[in-house]
């Protein structure tokens, strides 16, 4: 999982994902993912499903009631980056979580979802789920 303020620029170009890695958001390209606990979908209630795991009851359809699109492996997908949320104080959520367990990288400095993806190398199905913004900057 990645939680974080997320966008791209209007002239990103976009990658073909690789074997093995699939790509989850929740807000179509152009739009904002808002914190508003009133609003839905809501960045809060999809990383408190995420972070302790799809094992737990309910959360599965919880998340996948959400997921507006979904990339596949050999698909294109724009390059978004994705960047801490320390100027809302945020610092605790910001980085790259494995789903029902601990964060692998808070985020330090700004990354794009390709180098993600290349870092995460991926041997077997994994699925990135995108909770952050996809706004054109």
């Amino acid at each position: 999982m990645i939680s974080s303020h997320g966008g791209r620029a209007n002239n990103t170009r976009s990658f073909n994902l690789p074997q093995n890695i699939t790509v989850k958001f929740f807000v179509t390209d152009g739009h904002d993912l808002s914190n508003d606990h009133s609003t839905e979908p809501n960045a809060w209630g999809i990383y408190n499903h995420l972070l302790p795991g799809l094992a737990l009851p309910g959360n599965v359809s919880y998340i996948n009631d959400r997921v507006v699109e979904t990339v596949s492996p050999g698909q294109a997908v724009f390059n978004y980056s994705c960047w801490n949320m320390n100027d809302i104080g945020l610092q605790a959520q910001s980085g790259i979580y494995i789903v029902g367990g601990a964060s692998v990288n808070a985020l330090a400095s700004p990354t794009t979802l390709h180098d993600v993806v290349t870092a995460i190398n991926a041997t077997k199905p994994t699925t990135i789920y995108w909770v952050a913004c996809r706004s054109i900057m």
